[in-house]
């Protein structure tokens, strides 16, 4: 089973909602948090900055001009970063972020994977 934290906000990009690292991203760039909470929440993310390789690949196609944008699901043994996810998950509803866990067994097409977590297009009927 593959793992994604979400907000409640949707992402027309990705035709999805928002997920919690984008989200934290952009309360740090809306300047609203305290020294004290922004340096928490930079720390939180410099974690995955220095523990979760970066995907290399976004979409299906290789060609630049398509829309197809895939998401990221963490893998069931990714445990110290599902752990951290919850620790974001937890700072940000502590600022008015409302979030939700999903899980599925079909994220879609892979189009990268690492030992942590897969990127998948998501199915049409998903």
């Amino acid at each position: 089973m593959y793992i994604r934290f979400i907000t409640a906000e949707y992402c027309p990009e990705s035709a999805s909602k928002l997920g919690l690292i984008v989200a934290a991203h952009d309360l740090i760039d809306d300047e609203v948090l305290d020294a004290m909470n922004e340096d928490i929440l930079k720390g939180i993310l410099k974690w995955f900055d220095d523990n979760l390789p970066e995907p290399t690949r976004l979409r299906k196609s290789r060609k630049y001009h398509t829309v197809n944008i895939a998401l990221s699901w963490y893998k069931p043994t990714a445990i110290n970063h599902i752990s951290k996810m919850y620790e974001l998950k937890s700072f940000l509803e502590l600022h008015g972020i409302t979030t939700e866990v999903i899980k599925t067994f079909r994220p879609g097409v892979i189009v990268y994977e690492d030992r942590y977590q897969v990127v998948a297009e998501p199915f049409k009927d998903t």
